[in-house]
């Protein structure tokens, strides 16, 4: 994406791996540089470092190979839509790149929200003289957070809440249960409020009353016959099976039964749809297992987001005290940060100004990450239709 209204229209280009996505963006960036722009208002991203570099690297070497080889220059002149490229030109290129390697931006997203984030730290409260810390590091921290919550926790109120996890499974220690609830939710934790973890309805359930006499009314229900007139053993059986089953209230068991998944979905038990009255004898059992599931459900969520809440409260705080961030938090925290929406105020943070945006690997950029950019872009196009 390119501010001015030059040649260099917006372009997206979709392909597959290894198609040349990354060969067009360089020469995107060269084309920019021949056609006189200043290559600090080029930012060119991408997602690891090595790609990065290899971005950088790979401008380099064609320029280098067109001021020494005519060929080369030729064939680097046609691929930008520069015919007249001359060697001459093509080593003025490099030296002007060689220059202002310290103010180039071809790096990796994180690095360039990294840079953002150190010229607004106290209007993200980060700690003071923060720095990025590698895996090893931060599961280390994780670790010291969760030994916190569970010394200075109330151990009746977790076990509470464990349980409300464990969801009959108690081959885990509470610990090694809220380890791995971090490990796959803490993310999303921190992407979402806590309305959004309460957002399952909670059906009403039905009395122990009302319970038995739904029980009672399927037991005495008549199920369809065989060619000889008698009772059809398999419903009868099938019939039984719900009746122990909701009996004990052993609701997962009674939803396995063949009979109860015809009914709940109108489909066909041993090639016959469920007569009336056994649907009507079940309805009342259907109802209280999809109450007894869901609330279950929303109990889970909402012990995992209190579990979450408790252990985020401490890693934050050790986050602080060793001063340690991850490459995520400082994109959270700029996402989230009203004073990082104005892009002059990050172009006069960083002393530069971004007038062309090239984005590789577009696919992979997550919505927090977007949310960053999308002030650059949207200004970037501001002149397009």
């Amino acid at each position: 994406m390119s501010r001015r209204p030059t040649s260099f229209e917006h372009t997206a280009i979709r392909a597959s791996a290894g198609a040349g996505k990354t060969y067009q963006l360089t020469n995107r960036f060269i084309a920019l540089l021949a056609a006189e722009e200043s290559p600090d208002r080029v930012l060119a991203t991408t997602f690891t470092r090595k790609a990065a570099g290899e971005i950088l690297e790979r401008i380099l070497q064609r320029l280098a190979a067109a001021a020494l080889d005519p060929d080369a220059c030729a064939q680097l002149g046609s691929a930008i839509d520069r015919p007249n490229l001359s060697p001459k030109r093509a080593c003025e290129l490099v030296g002007k790149l060689a220059r202002n390697l310290h103010r180039l931006h071809a790096r990796t997203l994180d690095s360039f929200f990294a840079r953002i984030a150190r010229s607004f730290a106290l209007e993200l409260d980060l700690p003071p003289e923060w720095q990025i810390i590698d895996d090893p590091a931060d599961s280390s921290l994780r670790d010291e957070a969760i030994q916190a919550v569970l010394r200075e926790e109330d151990p009746r109120l977790l076990t509470e809440l464990v349980r409300l996890l464990a969801g009959g499974d108690a081959s885990r220690s509470v610990a090694e249960r809220i380890g791995r609830l971090v490990g796959d939710l803490h993310a999303l934790y921190c992407e979402t409020s806590r309305d959004a973890w309460e957002r399952i309805p909670r059906p009403q359930r039905h009395t122990a009353e009302r319970l038995a006499e739904a029980i009672a009314a399927l037991e005495q229900v008549a199920v369809p016959l065989t060619k000889q007139g008698k009772e059809n053993g398999n419903w009868r059986k099938a019939v039984g099976a719900a009746c122990k089953a909701a009996s004990a209230e052993d609701w997962e068991q009674f939803l396995k039964g063949g009979m109860v998944k015809a009914a709940a979905h109108g489909g066909e038990f041993y090639r016959e749809p469920v007569p009336p009255p056994i649907r009507d004898a079940l309805g009342p059992l259907i109802e209280q297992t999809r109450a007894v599931l869901v609330n279950r459900l929303a109990d889970r969520c909402d012990g995992s987001y209190r579990l979450l809440e408790k252990f985020d409260a401490r890693y934050r705080r050790l986050q602080r005290t060793q001063r340690g961030l991850r490459f995520e938090d400082v994109t959270r925290a700029l996402a989230r940060s009203a004073a990082v929406q104005d892009y002059h105020d990050i172009y006069f943070r960083l002393d530069a100004e971004v007038s062309h945006l090239l984005l590789d690997e577009f696919q992979d950029t997550s919505l927090l990450q977007w949310e960053v950019v999308r002030p650059i872009a949207a200004e970037v196009t501001s002149h397009a239709d």
